[in-house]
């Protein structure tokens, strides 16, 4: 009997739920999450640029660059655009 019939016949439909599954616990918790966030919208970087790279949020948080990307990709930030429009 394969792994998802056994669960079934044991537990019925709550044997079918999805389980706890291995792997690292994460390392970047809630509130550095925030803290990149609120750095990303409410602040701009100190050398005078006009928004954050990804590199330098990173560098400002102490988040690794693809954790940064991916945060930002995840909550669909582009700090490299802005809210306005200009027309020229």
């Amino acid at each position: 009997m394969g792994k998802w019939r056994r669960s079934f016949v044991q537990r019925r439909i709550v044997g079918l739920y999805d389980g706890v599954r291995p792997g690292a616990a994460r390392t970047i918790d809630d509130e550095k999450v925030a803290h990149l966030i609120k750095t990303t919208l409410h602040t701009t970087p100190a050398d005078g640029s006009t928004h954050w790279s990804v590199r330098a949020v990173a560098g400002e948080t102490g988040i690794s660059k693809t954790s940064v990307h991916r945060y930002l990709q995840l909550f669909g930030l582009q700090p490299h655009r802005s809210e306005g429009f200009k027309l020229s």
